[in-house]
């Protein structure tokens, strides 16, 4: 990957896709990738969207925008491609502060917005070469996949270097012509071995012969896995680190967990109720959250809480940045997620939307992120408060997007739905009325 800065530092495109099963080290070899080329001066834009930034339509392409538009050499595009960033993300009106939010909508709206993208993309290479980083792929919403597959294929010759990371899932890539791939593989039980050997001294024993081939048959080789299931048998007392070399001390214990696998279900499932519950609020977050937002949501002490985070980053399972909380890896949330019963996913995801909704510093984006919980929870009351909110605010802002688009994109559902209808009903009169909505459309909002 970093060769591929060569040839575009001499002007050319490179794009590098990165596939590979959760927990292979596609991260990892970007984030060495990412440091190699800071090392060398290189401009970047890395961008990482999570589990949740499915929930928001657009909300990737939004934040590409943003980034973008924070580079330099980015106010070099023209006033209609300001107004059309500052329609697909709000917040850069204060950047384009002359432009005239774009009114466009449906097919036409997508093709403004590619065309401003690629202007803006282009703006920034004219200024310099830079490397536009994409981690996760398969965690875009469609629309925005839809803009960065375009946006993609029209920079292929511009001097910019492309990387991106993602799944073997049908969505799980960004595909253009001269697309170079790197597939991860599983590691072997030469590799395990050799792995287990980097922690601690492997001694001359038959079971460290034999544990290379089973820890393999336990966890497919993902290398996650195969770490979650050594700090399992740590964990269970059926290994040990002893001057810097393993040691067995219960084999028979050591044997029933290897056939039992599912080493990082077994781990999560043997939290305490309040570790757990913190943990299933992070994983359905699918974003990063403050540790104030999960002390209001925990209704606990803050020592507390952050005792309880702590334990869990200790354990491996979540990760800090600065004040905000994450799951280690995908997969972590993910098997919290599918050990927690339907009433606790939906207590969560109630939960999450009251906290976001409630915060005193919300955000159009976390009432955005507070609507999806409350639609995914069931509370259609606080889904309806919710979006009144978010209508009332962009009313008072340059947004042109309509109640049914807004409702669309709150409940994932076409325009024209029943449920949509229904949401756009729920608004009181008064704000229907001080809202421009055109008259063909008043029987459908206003019926009963």
């Amino acid at each position: 990957m970093v060769d591929a800065w060569d040839a575009v530092s001499n002007g050319e495109a490179r794009h590098v896709h990165v596939v590979g099963a959760a927990g292979l080290g596609k991260s990892r070899l970007l984030n060495d990738a990412c440091n190699r080329l800071r090392a060398r001066g290189v401009r970047l834009l890395v961008l990482r969207p999570t589990s949740g930034s499915q929930l928001i339509p657009g909300g990737f392409a939004a934040d590409l925008a943003a980034g973008l538009a924070s580079l330099p050499g980015s106010m070099g595009i023209s006033t209609s491609a300001a107004g059309t960033l500052v329609a697909l993300n709000p917040s850069l009106s204060s950047r384009f502060a002359s432009a005239e939010p774009d009114t466009t909508t449906g097919d036409e709206a997508l093709r403004r917005r590619v065309l401003a993208l690629s202007e803006l993309t282009c703006a920034i290479s004219d200024e310099a070469s830079f490397a536009l980083i994409v981690d996760d792929v398969h965690w875009i919403d469609s629309y925005s996949r839809q803009i960065l597959t375009a946006l993609a294929a029209r920079i292929c010759s511009r001097p910019v270097l492309l990387l991106t990371a993602g799944r073997p899932v049908p969505d799980g890539a960004i595909e253009r012509e001269d697309s170079e791939l790197i597939a991860l593989r599983p590691l072997s039980a030469t590799e395990i071995a050799s792995l287990l050997a980097s922690i601690g001294l492997l001694p001359q024993e038959d079971w460290v012969t034999r544990l290379p081939a089973r820890l393999l048959e336990a966890t497919s080789g993902v290398p996650l896995l195969v770490l979650e299931t050594v700090q399992l048998a740590l964990e269970r007392g059926a290994l040990s680190l002893r001057n810097s070399a393993w040691i067995n001390e219960q084999p028979a214990l050591l044997e029933q967990l290897l056939d039992e696998g599912g080493a990082l279900r077994q781990r999560i499932a043997a939290l305490e109720r309040h570790s757990g519950w913190l943990l299933l609020v992070v994983s359905l977050a699918g974003t990063p959250l403050e540790v104030s937002l999960l002390v209001s949501i925990g209704g606990r002490q803050q020592n507390q809480v952050e005792r309880d985070l702590a334990e869990l980053e200790h354990m491996g399972l979540l990760v800090r940045s600065g004040s905000f909380w994450s799951p280690a890896h995908d997969s972590i949330g993910d098997t919290a997620i599918a050990a927690a019963s339907e009433d606790a996913i939906e207590a969560a995801h109630l939960a999450l939307g009251l906290a976001l909704a409630e915060s005193d510093h919300a955000t159009e984006s976390s009432l955005l992120r507070a609507g999806h919980h409350f639609r995914l929870a069931g509370s259609e009351g606080h889904l309806s408060r919710v979006f009144e909110r978010l209508i009332r605010s962009r009313r008072l802002g340059r947004v042109s997007e309509s109640p049914w688009g807004l409702a669309s994109r709150l409940l994932a559902e076409p325009e024209d739905s029943e449920r949509v209808a229904r949401l756009v009903r729920s608004l009181p009169l008064s704000t229907r009325i001080s809202h421009p909505i055109t008259a063909e459309r008043w029987p459908l909002a206003s019926c009963s």
